[in-house]
């Protein structure tokens, strides 16, 4: 009678264990939903749901068959109790909860792929601080306030591809922080105040595809620093503050396929900037506030090139009829929303392969478009309607492209955008032939000036220095930019420096306005010369 009623007591006790392992901790979710891998393979996963509940501390259990584990948006401290049972969860989401990565006891979890700890308040990484995981593939510890990260804070992660270390506080990228990670693929560092990268500052990543440097107020990259990472295929350096393309540095990454350079003060893509790219296939430099040009045989010998994007750069005005040369893959060309009034006709002709132009939301000149297209290249898409600046008989905007302004400086670019040409404020006038006259110049005047002029071909610009008195000017002041449009004539003279003198007497300061007059008309004919003398000879060539 005894043992009947013994395998029955165990029958009940192995019940209600199989229940306990079953059960869904209270108020979570658990269900089998879509999950995808860190390589992108969909799958169904047993997926316990606890986010945003309130939760001071773990639950005491979760199912074994758990997969995935939800816990992001809660108010976990700690977590203490290991989860070393749970051996097939692949992904845990511990975001928005702790404040300190050596308060997180884990356990031993063989097949942890993905680990989410974003948008904490940790603030450092120390040593193997998380060894116990050999296989994490994929490590989001993003938007906290991590400052120092120790040299070997990531030993054990030999298998990560991926790590998000952007919107952080660190100041230094640490060569060491990679000697332990053979297999990492993807470092993202963007929105960290580094000072500087250094050479050979990512050499361990032997296996390095993809580098994001946004957002990091990089001023220069060092020529050596992306040495050796012959896998590398994208990198990312947008919104910082370099001033050229960093051509040194890129003509070490040869096989790079996507690059992205928006949101830089360039102010011209010159010759020789993409040497030796061969394999580039995507290359963007939008959102550029201080681009002005795209010079004669910027984009040279770049045979893979299928997209160019070039949008969002307010100043944008001349493209060289010979800037795109021997890009024989070229289909789309993104040239949207800059100040272009024409497209040289041979800049199209170039591009056999082009398929689709975008080019709405420029002052442009659309007859020539019109009629060359109707008549050559009647495969071309435009992705959007043109609206015409010229000629009249298409349709155009309020403000004709060949209104004068003005932006920079001392002088007031909301009304500069719209005023036509006369005195645009009581300190400045700006003539029609594009002389920009200063009233009683003082030394908040003083520094550079920039005339840019614009031509049916396209513009070109000049700087000059104006000194007041014996005052010489900061190099690093805001300086002024002036925009000629639609010079008409061919005008010649010399580059020179203008001097003013402040205006101490009625007499005497009358004198210096004459002075500074002539002087400033000198510097807006030499800005047109500029431009119509380089160009006059085009002049005659065909326009699109």
């Amino acid at each position: 009678m005894k043992a009947p009623a013994v395998a029955a007591c165990l029958l009940a006790v192995a019940v209600l264990a199989s229940e306990r392992v079953e059960r869904c901790p209270l108020s979570c979710l658990c269900e089998t939903r879509t999950w995808f891998s860190p390589s992108s393979v969909c799958a169904e996963a047993f997926t316990v749901d606890c986010n945003d509940l309130g939760l001071l501390v773990l639950p005491a259990w979760f199912p074994s068959q758990t997969q995935v584990l939800l816990l992001q948006g809660n108010n976990i401290a700690r977590v203490e109790n290991t989860l070393g049972h749970l051996e097939n969860v692949t992904e845990i989401n511990l975001s928005q909860n702790i404040s300190s990565v050596a308060d997180v006891c884990l356990g031993w979890l063989p097949e942890l792929l993905s680990l989410h700890l974003e948008e904490n308040l940790v603030q450092e990484l120390a040593e193997s601080c998380l060894a116990s995981l050999p296989n994490l593939q994929e490590f989001y510890i993003n938007h906290n306030l991590i400052s120092f990260i120790s040299p070997g804070a990531f030993r054990g992660f030999s298998r990560l591809t991926r790590l998000h270390l952007n919107s952080n506080q660190l100041r230094i990228i640490n060569f060491w922080w990679f000697q332990h990670l053979p297999n990492l693929e993807v470092p993202i560092m963007a929105e960290n105040p580094i000072l500087q990268v250094t050479h050979m500052n990512f050499k361990p990543l032997v296996n390095l595809r993809s580098l994001v440097l946004a957002k990091i107020n990089l001023t220069e990259v060092p020529k050596n620093a992306l040495v050796g990472l012959n896998r590398l295929e994208s990198i990312s350096f947008f919104d910082n503050l370099l001033s050229q393309v960093p051509r040194a540095v890129l003509s070490n990454v040869q096989n790079l396929r996507f690059l992205d350079l928006n949101k830089k003060p360039i102010q011209r893509i010159q010759k020789g900037d993409f040497s030796y790219m061969m394999h580039l296939k995507e290359l963007d430099m939008s959102s550029m506030p201080e681009l002005v040009s795209i010079d004669s045989l910027a984009l040279d010998n770049l045979p893979e090139l299928t997209k160019l994007e070039a949008t969002n750069n307010p100043r944008l005005s001349f493209i060289h009829p010979r800037s795109f040369y021997r890009l024989p893959s070229l289909e789309t060309l993104m040239l949207n929303d800059n100040a272009l009034s024409v497209l040289h006709a041979n800049t199209v002709a170039s591009l056999p392969n082009l398929r689709e132009v975008s080019l709405h939301s420029n002052p442009i000149r659309c007859d020539g478009i019109i009629r060359w297209v109707n008549i050559n290249r009647t495969s071309i898409h435009f992705m959007e309607p043109l609206i015409c600046a010229e000629p009249p008989e298409f349709p155009r905007p309020a403000v004709p492209s060949s209104a004068l302004s003005a932006d920079g400086g001392n002088l007031p670019p909301s009304d500069l955008a719209k005023e036509p040409p006369r005195a645009i404020s009581n300190k400045y006038n700006l003539h029609p032939e594009g002389t920009l006259e200063i009233y009683g110049a003082t030394e908040q005047e003083a520094g550079l000036y920039t005339c840019t002029a614009h031509s049916l071909v396209g513009a070109d610009l000049k700087t000059v220095t104006v000194a007041v008195g014996s005052y010489v000017p900061d190099p690093f002041k805001q300086p002024v930019n002036i925009n000629i449009r639609s010079a008409q004539q061919e005008i010649h003279g010399n580059c020179i420096n203008v001097t003013t003198r402040e205006a101490a007497a009625p007499q005497e300061a009358a004198e210096s306005r004459n002075r500074l007059l002539m002087a400033a008309s000198a510097v807006g004919v030499i800005a047109v010369a500029a431009a119509c003398s380089v160009m006059h000879t085009a002049l005659n060539s065909q326009v699109l």
